[in-house]
């Protein structure tokens, strides 16, 4: 080591200045709890390094973190939008956006197709009266001078009812994958905005969501608080964009630039059908039931029932005393259950499938033979048979469901028996439509059907369903 050395005595102390160029130490150094000062920035891979050079490296790295984490937010947030919002093209080649709320999608923009989906023609009636009297699918224009603001239909296109024959299969009105709405699926939309906070005055309690859900214009001016009429500027904070196109009914078109009606796909009876409203006045959205020969405004909805916990299932009668029974009343099977030697002697009735499939749409299985009727099979004497159609699962049929009812819609779709519906028990339900109570229990489904009495209102059918 070279160095330059200045000792000085003074008594018994002796201080050593040490002027170092070049330290070079090998083996084993402590600094005895010192520290260590003065310490150059590193050059090479083994050299020491500072507090501050460290500080100043993770202060570096930390806003290349924070620069990556917010590329990585911005692509979430964009694959999110992409997934909540997009644009679909129905079998017309007509264009609809679409955006999510809570569960569901819907379309932004009214229906415009002119057929059904397999090409068949959807007629055009401009005459109010013929269109009155009309019970097959038609559609007009809302204004026949401007086609640009969009068409109505009748309840019987909305269904896919073509012709009169009760034999032939409804066809399918919306595109592949979407639906008309039922009237549930309206008020999931309505609890979904008002609790989300799309109610005029931002309370979560009380249906106050018509401005939100009304167009910008084209309504009729009102001067009531939070009504589409009312500062229609500020109308449309949930993109639902509803315009006033008003109604076909009693050979009028009545009530353009005041309501919104849009079709549901239930029916409130044989001659009528539910509706949603909208009013240029009021700052509720509301219920109501109406002609299924008016002309209504339609929109269409894929919902999200692949997370139903009913959605891709399949089930079978359960093989047992009382899978099938019918009484006076819910709790009350005293007029007829199957017995334990039944599920053998009607073993072609057990072994049917019914199948809840995840993109709504409902299937039966009927193997080669099922149990037979005089209604509605037109069977001589009961016993298993041949199949019939269109009880035998071969047409198109959709179910949808709440947290107590199955609603099941198809010629000749059905759980159970074919002949029970909500009216009679000859297997024809208005409309293709049965609505069933429902409750789950694990691999257990129980399913009640009321009102095919209508001398004892509360006389129900039961079946109970085991899952394959």
């Amino acid at each position: 080591m070279k160095k330059n050395l200045i000792t000085l005595l003074f008594g018994f102390c002796t201080i050593t200045y040490i002027n170092a160029q070049q330290i070079k130490l090998s083996g084993t150094i402590n600094a005895e709890s010192n520290q260590i000062k003065n310490v150059a920035d590193p050059t090479d891979a083994q050299d020491a390094v500072t507090k501050t050079y460290i500080e100043s490296l993770l202060n570096n790295y930390q806003s290349q973190i924070d620069d990556l984490q917010s590329q990585i937010d911005s692509v979430k947030q964009t694959q999110q939008t992409e997934a909540s919002s997009g644009i679909i093209t129905d079998h017309g080649g007509n264009i609809y956006p679409y955006a999510k709320f809570g569960n569901q999608f819907w379309t932004l923009k009214n229906a415009e197709v002119e057929s059904y989906r397999d090409g068949t023609p959807i007629p055009q009636v401009s005459d109010h009266t013929i269109w009155s009297n009309l019970t097959t699918g038609a559609w007009c224009f809302v204004d026949a001078s401007d086609p640009s603001k969009g068409k109505l239909y009748n309840w019987y296109a909305v269904m896919g009812k073509h012709d009169e024959d009760i034999d032939t299969p409804n066809k399918q009105f919306a595109p592949e994958g979407w639906s008309v709405p039922s009237n549930l699926d309206w008020e999931e939309l309505e609890n979904y905005l008002i609790a989300n906070g799309y109610n005029y005055d931002a309370t979560t309690t009380g249906n106050k969501i018509a401005k939100s859900m009304a167009s910008r214009t084209e309504w009729n001016v009102s001067t009531v608080d939070g009504a589409p009429g009312n500062d229609q500027n500020s109308n449309n904070s949930s993109g639902f964009n509803a315009f006033p196109d008003g109604i076909i009914t009693n050979s009028q078109h009545l009530y353009l630039g005041e309501t919104a009606i849009f079709s549901s796909n239930t029916p409130a009876d044989s001659n009528n059908a539910y509706f949603r409203a909208i009013s240029s006045s009021g700052n509720a959205s509301s219920t109501g039931s109406g002609l299924k020969t008016d002309g209504w405004s339609v929109r269409f909805i894929k919902g999200n029932i692949e997370n139903h916990p009913l959605a891709n299932t399949s089930w079978k009668l359960a093989p047992q005393q009382g899978a099938l029974s019918v009484g006076p009343s819910p709790t009350d099977a005293t007029w007829w259950q199957n017995s334990f030697e039944d599920v053998t002697t009607r073993a072609c009735l057990f072994d049917d499938l019914y199948i809840f499939n995840a993109d709504g749409t409902y299937s039966q299985e009927m193997q080669d033979q099922t149990w037979l009727e005089h209604l509605p099979h037109g069977a001589d004497s009961e016993g298993c048979g041949d199949l019939v159609a269109p009880w035998d699962g071969s047409n198109p049929a959709t179910w949808n469901s709440d947290d107590s009812t199955i609603t099941i819609i198809g010629d000749g779709a059905f759980l159970g028996l074919a002949r029970v519906h909500n009216t009679a028990e000859d297997g024809n339900p208005v409309d293709d439509t049965r609505v069933y109570g429902y409750t789950l229990d694990g691999n257990t489904l129980t399913v009640t059907i009321q009102g095919f009495m209508s001398d004892v209102p509360e006389a129900t059918w039961k079946f109970i369903f085991t899952k394959q």
